[in-house]
């Protein structure tokens, strides 16, 4: 024997909406910036790119100490990631959050030298 389900009422609208206007939408010149590949992280990773290849290159082959692509984090990027992190920190304080490089583009940053350190 089957019991009968019982039935639930549903609200149609619950939440009134607030009275007053809607805020603005958001427009493009107040929306943040939020491509990770732009001119300066591409610089960027152009220029600390063979930085990071020599000092792997330094550590692996010629001193034979650390072997930092053997890690699951390579611990030369993440030092040059911290190191940009900082220094970006400065940038941002004395010329403007909106100088200042974004999160995607560290990001991108890191991955271009994680990447070219397990190729090399």
């Amino acid at each position: 024997m089957a019991l009968p389900l019982p039935q639930i009422e549903v609200a149609k609208n619950p939440i009134p909406a607030p009275p007053g206007p809607r805020p603005p939408e958001p427009t493009t010149s107040t929306m943040p910036r939020t491509s990770a590949v732009t001119w300066r992280s591409v610089l960027l990773c152009l220029a600390l790119t063979p930085t990071s290849i020599y000092w792997q290159m330094q550590m692996e082959s010629v001193r034979n100490s650390t072997h930092p692509t053997a890690l699951s984090l390579p611990f030369h990027v993440v030092f040059i990631l911290l190191c940009i992190t900082g220094l970006n920190r400065l940038w941002a304080r004395f010329f403007g959050e909106r100088n200042a490089l974004t999160q995607g583009e560290l990001l991108l940053t890191y991955s271009v030298l994680a990447i070219s350190s397990a190729i090399a």
